[in-house]
């Protein structure tokens, strides 16, 4: 008999379903069996690693404790749907995608007793599952992986642009996450100081985003050409950084020099596709921005507030592509003025900064050299993967510690 129409589908539905829940069945016997570390990882949503530095950096967290043979499960606290092509990415690589529970108590129930670590990726996932969490994995080391520090966002926005401020909202809901976790993860020790100020018993552990030096050799200085910035615009650090920019610093630029501004990130809202001239491209969101970052001259992240690392920054340095930023922008990476970037404050500086840089073949030679060079030696994948490795040996030593 041939289904077709409703039926059809019906079949094929249900027939699904059972097929997921064999799947899940099977890797919670297998979990239950192995000796291996077996790792949850919850955020609100599945990564999608060309949309952003934090989505690339949990992408490699969870990439990366795949390979140290972890057992390694995502589940997504807003997102309970495929977003492929990235699940099927992650599910190529062994990493269970779970999203077939109604809710995280009901996954939870599940799977109690099973997960040796648990890492919690931002304050809105932390806050809504740690207490099923805690229950449900009681021998479990809970990460809250703090990603940025949002408080101390929002209080540099309310000094920089005014108007209400979430700053107090945050600070209680990040403490608290704080307070209820065996470790906080951040991406920079800058960070990592300013929770231990907060609760001077935490531990804590840096993560920074990872990537991968381009490969490619640079072109060289007269192969170049424009000013580029990349960055998502439901961030809104980015959406002023840009506006801030493109309204002062440009053309104070462009009075000096023959370039254009090209703009690259995902949702650009009107205020920014408003800003398109002759001497400014917004793009949207591109899936391969690699040729733009190894075609364009200057690198501007003229970022007045925000907090954590700047993957942009990184991104850019990883493919030799010189940079110019401020000081909030190279906040806790340790760069040198002049010798891995120029890091001005103000708009004049800023503009006479992105100038010499772009006609200065020497100069733009040796921050290219030197900030690959850095990318290579501190945050590359390798790096990371070390890092967590560390983290595994000290949680099962801490999980040890509390087996009576």
């Amino acid at each position: 008999m041939i289904l077709r129409g409703p039926l059809q589908a019906g079949v094929r539905t249900n027939m699904a379903r059972a097929e997921t829940r064999l799947r899940q069945g099977w890797a919670r016997n297998r979990m239950r069996r192995t000796s291996a570390p077996r790792v949850l990882v919850v955020d609100v949503v599945i990564p999608a690693h060309d949309r952003g530095a934090g989505h690339l950096r949990l992408t490699w967290i969870l990439r990366l404790l795949r390979s140290l043979g972890c057992h390694v499960t995502l589940f997504t606290t807003h997102q309970r749907v495929r977003r492929d092509p990235y699940t099927k990415q992650l599910e190529r690589l062994g990493i269970e995608v779970e999203l077939s529970a109604a809710s995280f108590e009901a996954f939870a129930a599940t799977r109690r007793g099973i997960y040796d670590l648990v890492l919690l990726s931002g304050a809105d996932a932390a806050a809504s599952v740690i207490d099923d969490a805690r229950r449900a994995f009681p021998q479990a080391s809970i990460v809250y992986d703090s990603i940025d520090l949002h408080f101390v966002r929002q209080g540099r926005r309310a000094e920089v642009v005014g108007g209400p401020s979430e700053r107090d909202y945050w600070h209680a809901k990040e403490l608290e996450c704080i307070q209820r976790s065996d470790v906080t993860a951040t991406v920079t020790e800058t960070e990592a100081e300013i929770v231990r100020s907060l609760v001077p018993t935490a531990r804590t552990v840096v993560l920074p985003v990872a990537y991968e030096p381009d490969p490619a050799p640079r072109l060289p200085f007269d192969a170049t050409s424009d000013l580029l910035f990349i960055g998502g615009f439901l961030h809104d650090p980015n959406i002023d950084a840009v506006q801030y920019f493109a309204r002062e610093v440009l053309p104070l630029v462009t009075d000096e020099v023959d370039a254009r501004l090209w703009v690259i990130g995902q949702h650009p809202p009107e205020e920014i596709r408003a800003l398109e001239s002759g001497s400014i491209v917004v793009t949207g969101h591109v899936p391969d921005v690699e040729q733009h970052l190894r075609r364009a001259r200057v690198f501007v992240s003229p970022v007045r507030y925000g907090a954590g690392m700047k993957g942009k920054n990184v991104h850019a340095m990883a493919h030799g592509l010189p940079l110019v930023t401020t000081t909030i922008g190279a906040e806790g990476m340790d760069l040198v003025d002049g010798q891995h970037a120029l890091i001005r404050d103000g708009l004049e500086a800023f503009a006479a900064a992105v100038v010499a840089l772009y006609r200065d073949p020497a100069l733009w030679a040796h921050l290219s050299a030197s900030s690959r060079e850095l990318v290579r030696t501190r945050w590359t994948p390798a790096a990371m993967r070390a890092r967590l490795a560390d983290l595994l040996a000290a949680t099962a030593r801490s999980r040890g510690a509390r087996r009576p």
